[in-house]
């Protein structure tokens, strides 16, 4: 992850101070937030942060997919995401960007709902894409 860190807006990180992971945007449009940090932990219904990003390689030519979450149910939110092309698809055209168009890079920003060790609900919140 360090190699694409300072590549990316959406980056998981850790909030010492109160002992979770966060979701940091470094760049927050309006009506943004600059910290997304998860309500709740696992096994109590909370909500969560995930990023799927699809940085720009500094090294080589093969694509690069970043799946990060505040917590395990909203990884595997952003993976199913990522995995389900149709719906990842449908995602990208209600944000904008033709799912078939070449992007130089893609970040997602995603609100989970979880419950009892399973997300539940998921919508990206956030987006930046660069051509």
């Amino acid at each position: 992850m360090e190699l694409f860190d300072d590549r990316l807006n959406f980056v998981i990180d850790n909030d010492i101070e109160n002992r979770i992971q966060r979701c940091r945007n470094r760049s927050p449009r309006t009506g943004e937030q600059a910290f997304y940090s998860q309500e709740h932990t696992t096994n109590v219904p909370g909500v969560a942060y995930a990023i799927i990003s699809a940085p720009s390689n500094p090294v080589g030519k093969a694509p690069v997919l970043i799946i990060a979450g505040t917590n395990a149910e909203a990884t595997e939110a952003a993976g199913e995401l990522a995995a389900d092309l149709p719906r990842m698809a449908r995602e990208l055209r209600q944000l904008g960007i033709d799912p078939e168009s070449k992007v130089t890079q893609l970040e997602l920003l995603i609100r989970v709902q979880h419950l009892n060790d399973t997300p539940s609900r998921s919508e990206v919140i956030a987006h930046r894409v660069t051509r």
